[in-house]
């Protein structure tokens, strides 16, 4: 009886003895950064800048330019909204080297965890390689696979939009890196918020809390429209602004409504954009949630001062997912168009700003920013596109588009 109560005790203690050793050896007594550094107003100004700069091109890949200092700054600012956080990047020939400290509670292991790692040129990309954690070195090959994990189980996880599959190439190139990579409107809205202002925060606090309550009442044996979340989040807006800052409530709320629609599983885009708990309901539009989600995703990027991008980026997804996904759909089409105006129109200036925000404020439902364009041509194959239209500049193409201008234009919003 007595060996099999030792055995026991010896399976329970193990673990425990294990993760102490862990943590022995993964903590430090002493930063490897000076911790002193805190993202200002001018560093937030120069990651928006940095983001703005790089991404006014039309062309369907884009490339992002960033200087040694640049990514000291972006890497401090992103780390700095989640963590007690310092980091130093270092640009060498061959790649980068990156070293993190964070600050944790007072232990009996050591208060602050020291990671170092290296991003090494290989062909057109970077590879992890190097890791320390404390005083424990990780063999290369599993190098990637821990700082991917330790994304994806961290707040850094919604950032991930800034690597993965949208990538083309990364190269280093007299002292700049350049990363060549491809977005689509959700995605260029989606990485607009994730670089808001840090300062705008308090000021979306508001508008966040309200969606929430708007989700938190819904009757969920009802489809939730996005009218039911622009409605009173711009009704709120109305009585919040003045014709000063009536610009800035319209975005607040734009990207606030966005970042809900199209966050897609990942809790926040934006540090508080909607309280953790919010519980995710799928948002449509002429009982369509595709339509929601082109629609709010082309505001947030016309908002922003993007839109010129709108069309340009939504016929080159049309036409790809003609040859390689469901088909080119004229009504995603209409409601990027759709989305692009009402944006434009919400931020085009102070008076126009108020317009928007008082007859938003007394909808009834979407029809009044959305016309119905469910009668336009869908899943059209690659074939089936050019045998109808030819191409995006072609007679017959240019008809759909002046109907589905015409049919946004008469929304009462618009009028």
């Amino acid at each position: 009886m007595l060996a099999p109560l030792r055995l026991l005790l010896l399976c329970l203690a193990v673990p425990a003895i294990l993760l102490a050793m862990l943590l022995h050896f993964a903590l430090d007594d002493r930063p490897l950064v000076d911790r002193q550094w805190s993202p200002d107003y001018q560093d937030a100004q120069r990651a928006r800048q940095i983001f703005q700069e790089n991404l006014a091109s039309e062309s369907a890949v884009r490339t992002l330019k960033l200087t040694e200092k640049d990514l000291n700054v972006a890497t401090n600012y992103l780390l700095s909204r989640h963590f007690d956080s310092a980091a130093e990047v270092h640009m060498k020939p061959a790649g980068l080297r990156f070293v993190i400290t964070l600050g944790l509670k007072s232990n009996l292991f050591g208060d602050y965890l020291n990671i170092r790692f290296d991003l090494q040129q290989r062909q057109n990309f970077l590879k992890a390689s190097n890791l320390s954690i404390g005083s424990m070195n990780i063999a290369d090959e599993f190098s990637g696979f821990i700082l991917d994990t330790v994304i994806r189980l961290t707040p850094l996880q919604q950032y991930s939009i800034l690597a993965g599959d949208h990538i083309d190439s990364v190269r280093l190139n007299n002292g700049i890196l350049h990363i060549a990579y491809r977005l689509d409107p959700e995605q260029f809205a989606r990485l607009s918020n994730l670089l808001a202002l840090h300062s705008d925060h308090e000021a979306l606090a508001v508008y966040q809390q309200r969606l929430a309550e708007v989700v938190a009442r819904h009757d969920r044996s009802w489809r939730l429209s996005l009218a039911q979340l622009l409605q009173p989040l711009f009704r709120l807006a109305y009585q919040r602004s003045t014709l000063n800052d009536a610009i800035k409530a319209n975005k607040h709320v734009i990207h606030t409504v966005n970042a809900y629609v199209n966050r897609d599983g990942i809790q926040r885009f934006l540090s508080g954009t909607v309280a953790a708990d919010t519980d995710k309901l799928s948002v449509f539009l002429y009982r369509r949630i595709d339509m929601a989600k082109h629609f709010i995703a082309s505001a947030a990027l016309s908002a922003s001062g993007n839109g010129h991008l709108v069309q340009k980026i939504g016929e080159e997804k049309e036409l790809n997912d003609a040859w390689h996904g469901s088909g080119f759909s004229f009504i995603d089409l209409a409601a990027d168009r759709a989305g692009r105006y009402f944006g434009e129109m919400a931020t085009a200036s102070p008076q126009a700003a108020r317009k928007i925000q008082k007859k938003m404020a007394k909808i009834q439902d979407y029809r009044a920013f959305m016309p119905d364009v469910t009668d336009l041509p869908e899943s059209l194959s690659g074939q089936e596109f050019e045998e109808r239209f030819q191409d995006t500049d072609s007679p017959a193409y240019r008809r759909i588009i002046q109907q589905i201008d015409a049919r946004i234009a008469a929304c009462p919003i618009y009028r």
